[in-house]
């Protein structure tokens, strides 16, 4: 956040009044995409309920491994793994300490290969807004996303090269 708030900074220097430079909600430093942005202290605050009431639709672009479905929903609660402190992972059946509620719906919007390996452009739309929400429920069915350094690792000769994770902030409503 702190690269992206100096350049809001320099291009809108109003938004020093604004808490986190305007900034609604985080975008990984390894992701691409769009962001919200406030110009004003009660437009942030009106955004952040919304996200937080859920009333905000975002949707985003993947490319993952395997051949994915055409349409369908992961439904698995999200939680912290007991084994990493930096991965989250997905709890079937388990909601309350562990984990929350998290549902993610998927579309299919193509099938490839790379690296000889089968590969879906994936549209992600969160219906609930986890850390790494489409992250674990992508590697949670097994098709994680290419070049993610985190959940990953499937097959590593699809992620030679790469500096990022294939995964963009394409829609906000």
């Amino acid at each position: 956040v702190h690269d992206r708030a100096i350049g809001l900074l320099f291009h809108y220097p109003e938004l020093k009044e604004v808490p986190r430079a305007g900034i609604v909600h985080r975008l990984d430093r390894d992701r691409s995409g769009l962001m919200v942005v406030a110009r004003t202290l009660s437009a942030q605050t009106l955004l952040v309920r919304q996200l937080q009431e859920r009333t905000v639709k975002r949707e985003y672009w993947a490319i993952t491994l395997g051949s994915a479905a055409r349409d369908f929903v992961v439904d698995v609660p999200i939680g912290r793994d007991p084994h990493s402190r930096t991965r989250f992972k997905g709890f079937p059946g388990s909601i309350g300490v562990k984990a929350k509620p998290a549902k993610t719906r998927v579309r299919c919007v193509g099938w490839s290969e790379m690296e000889g390996l089968p590969v879906s452009w994936v549209a992600c739309r969160l219906e609930t807004g986890r850390t790494h929400q489409i992250r674990v429920h992508m590697r949670h069915i097994n098709h994680a996303c290419v070049g993610d350094p985190l959940y990953g690792k499937c097959d590593a000769r699809a992620d030679q090269g790469l500096t990022r994770q294939f995964l963009h902030s394409w829609r906000v409503a």
